[in-house]
């Protein structure tokens, strides 16, 4: 009756408009919902409480630069509900809130553990939303959560508490497909750039412990012994090809417990001439407590690596800030650091003397955190001084990235001073800030266009954010330690290795170059200041 479709007729306006009142505020908030919209079409969303903040997860297309044949579209629905995605990517994120400068992190969790740093876009004015985006790519077949941590608009300056935060339920996948030609390879995964010509390190990503120990046939054995690490860096074609080792050692703490790890070493491993480094070539750690971690750990595997080279030659020197690092050192500490021939500087917890009267006063100073403009300042004038204690070009310093969780950083927050030294703000990302500086710094270092560059070329950045990155927590710190520490004898090796192809050698005497003999220059301590 005419009645009955004039009354359906107003019902249906009626939906719509509710619909219409309904979705355009929620438009406007996060305009990736709309399907017209230009950023992300066709992804997978998740949604955070009273609307915070919106995450959009691209999946790769089937037609990848993985070298793989794909038998589905890029994701779909399997068995068990869990989307099954085709690609090992790299997938796109993009994450969209109304915050200026969020404190959000993103990783990749499950059968192995992946960081997505994201960076920042430029704000959308009529919208007052911002973009954060980001990429991932996955080290192999198998099963995966997308996990996420957020603390709130209130918490931009990082005043936050590690354990505070609010997240979605992630989103659960698999990666699934069909090997094609070039399988799974170097050119799949992200290798580090050790900032030399051509990276010295192979590829690796962080795999869950439970897929090395598959198949073995000690599996009860190996279980116990990689129960507290959940996951170990190494190369997944390793895992395929069952090339992989695991080595045991074992950590003294400071308390005398001793403690078991297990680091995982590849069968292709190099250490070009670390075997040769001779007695009076020196490896020295200046820095924090990280220094020592690193010292202590690299002590603990050399026997796995190479029983001949004696811990003599291996010295930990304790440093609390860039100001005075040698405060602690007696004046027999300050005289043999002027020995040391490869440096490796690891200060995750430098600190600023708040006068310079306090400087030199040990443990008993009164210590602050640092700004991002005094972080930079202090590290460039320290490592001048690293330069002239350490008075060799061919005496390689390294300067080693933050291993800190960037959500518990405590130096470079956003103060910055009058007269400011930073060259600019650049992209905000999710890096630990400290970070971001160094690879700021060391952009420059690597511009040979550059006129004056901020380092001479034998100080390099030993850049292990891909190993430290996705790390929340101090769970996994040990296993990013052992893992650095692989690399410092890939370093060393490889400085060895530099020598002996210019006819270098250190001895009793002096440095021998090329047949002539440079006598020991006298010991006197270095003068900081």
């Amino acid at each position: 009756s005419p009645r009955g479709i004039l009354a359906i007729i107003s019902i249906t306006l009626l939906l719509v408009f509710l619909a219409i009142t309904w979705k355009v505020p929620f438009l406007s908030k996060f305009p990736s919902h709309n399907t017209n919209e230009k950023h992300i079409k066709g992804a997978y969303e998740l949604v955070a409480k009273d609307d915070q903040y919106t995450i959009s997860i691209k999946f790769a297309n089937d037609e990848s630069d993985h070298g793989l044949r794909t038998t589905s579209s890029s994701s779909q629905q399997g068995d068990d509900g869990i989307l099954v995605v085709s690609s090992l990517g790299p997938h796109k994120v993009v994450v969209q809130t109304h915050c200026d400068c969020p404190p959000i992190w993103m990783r990749i969790v499950g059968d192995g553990l992946i960081p997505i740093p994201l960076t920042q876009q430029l704000r959308q004015q009529k919208e007052g939303y911002e973009d954060w985006t980001g990429e991932f790519t996955l080290p192999m077949k198998g099963q995966y959560k997308i996990e996420e941590r957020w603390y709130g608009c209130g918490n931009e300056k990082r005043n936050i508490n590690p354990s505070s935060y609010d997240s979605t339920k992630g989103l659960e996948f698999k990666v699934d497909y069909e090997v094609g030609e070039k399988s799974i390879g170097d050119n799949n995964l992200h290798a580090t750039d050790s900032n030399l010509p051509s990276s010295i390190f192979g590829t690796g990503a962080w795999i869950s412990s439970k897929k090395m120990i598959a198949g073995e046939e000690d599996n009860e054995a190996n279980e116990k012994e990689t129960s507290m690490n959940d996951y170990l860096w190494a190369n997944p074609q390793s895992i395929i090809d069952k090339s992989l080792t695991l080595l045991n050692y074992q950590l003294k703490g400071g308390d005398g417990t001793t403690t078991k790890h297990v680091l995982a070493k590849e069968a292709q491993h190099e250490f070009y001439s670390f075997s040769e480094l001779g007695n009076y070539e020196l490896v020295c750690w200046i820095g924090s407590q990280s220094a020592k971690e690193l010292h202590s750990t690299f002590l603990a595997i050399r026997p796995q690596i190479n029983s001949g080279q004696r811990p003599f030659k291996f010295h930990y020197y304790e440093a609390a800030s860039f100001v005075n690092p040698d405060a602690t050192w007696d004046l027999e500490t300050k005289k043999k650091f002027r020995k040391c021939k490869h440096v490796l500087v690891s200060l995750d917890e430098v600190r600023n003397p708040t006068d310079p009267a306090e400087a030199g006063a040990g443990n008993d100073a009164k210590l602050s955190h640092l700004s991002q403009d005094e972080y930079r300042t202090q590290l460039i004038t320290f490592v001048n001084h690293l330069t002239k204690a350490i008075d060799d070009e061919t005496f390689p310093i390294w300067i080693l990235t933050v291993m800190q969780p960037p959500m518990e950083a405590t130096n470079c927050h956003r103060t910055i001073a009058n007269g400011s030294t930073l060259v600019g703000s650049g992209d905000k990302t999710s890096e630990h800030p400290c970070n971001s500086i160094l690879k700021d710094l060391f952009n420059q270092h690597k511009d040979s266009s550059s006129p004056s560059p901020v380092f001479p070329s034998r100080v390099r950045l030993l850049d292990n954010s891909d190993l430290s990155l996705p790390q929340w927590d101090r769970l996994g710190h040990s296993n990013v330690i052992a893992a650095v520490v692989l690399r410092i004898f890939v370093l060393v090796g490889h400085g060895v290795k530099e020598w002996r192809d210019a006819g270098q050698r250190g001895g009793i005497e002096g440095l021998e170059r090329n047949g002539v003999l440079e006598p020991n220059f006298e010991l006197v301590p270095y003068d900081w200041s």
